[in-house]
């Protein structure tokens, strides 16, 4: 692989420059908000206002934004409304799932994903005080990072508490609003992969 040097060094501190943002941000990613009541989510990176933004033709505030898909899409979950929860999402989403290892466009996301889940757990929601997010300098797009939890079932029917972390790339349209182009859904480290069907299905 050939190397790529740098010449200059203006572009030495540009790349020394971009590190040290993205370890501050990261060694930022689940900081306490310091308030347990406050469930705004918090940035991680403050990016510029562009003219688009301020024009109205973009969502003004990402943070509401963001804290209506989340909680119109963990109703989604809890209701086990697949057809609404669809709308959250691009077609041609790709996902990570909790039980799917991986999902090409939203068909196989409510097939492989959310019909396998879905009726096998209850009480799902995200934490809102621990949301972090970033938003693009255009503002079309920004990428979140927040916990989320749900209450799982044995094999005899007993529950579990089943929690995990969640990171959505959203992107922004005229057409569709906010939607997930990217969902990457993991369970927290000793958590069961077991489900067992806990409610009747729906369409």
């Amino acid at each position: 692989m050939p190397s790529v040097s740098l010449s200059s060094r203006s572009q030495r501190r540009q790349v020394l420059s971009g590190r040290v943002r993205w370890k501050n941000a990261v060694s930022s990613l689940w900081r306490a908000n310091g308030n347990g009541a406050d469930a705004s989510p918090v940035p991680l990176l403050l990016s510029r206002r562009n003219h688009a933004a301020a024009n109205g033709e973009l969502p003004a505030t990402p943070a509401r934004a963001l804290r209506a898909w989340l909680t119109g899409f963990a109703s989604c979950v809890r209701r086990q409304a697949f057809d609404e929860g669809r709308a959250y999402f691009h077609p041609q989403a790709y996902c990570f799932g909790s039980y799917a290892s991986w999902c090409e466009g939203v068909d196989a996301l409510v097939l492989r994903q959310w019909r396998k889940i879905w009726p096998s757990i209850s009480g799902f929601g995200f934490d809102l005080t621990r949301v972090r997010y970033t938003v693009s300098h255009d503002g079309q797009w920004l990428c979140a990072m927040v916990p989320w939890r749900s209450t799982g079932y044995r094999p005899d029917r007993s529950p579990f508490s089943r929690r995990g972390r969640l990171t959505v790339v959203l992107t922004w349209s005229r057409r569709g609003g906010w939607q997930a182009l990217h969902t990457h859904y993991s369970l927290n480290p000793g958590t069961s992969q077991t489900v067992v069907r806990h409610s009747r299905q729906r369409a």
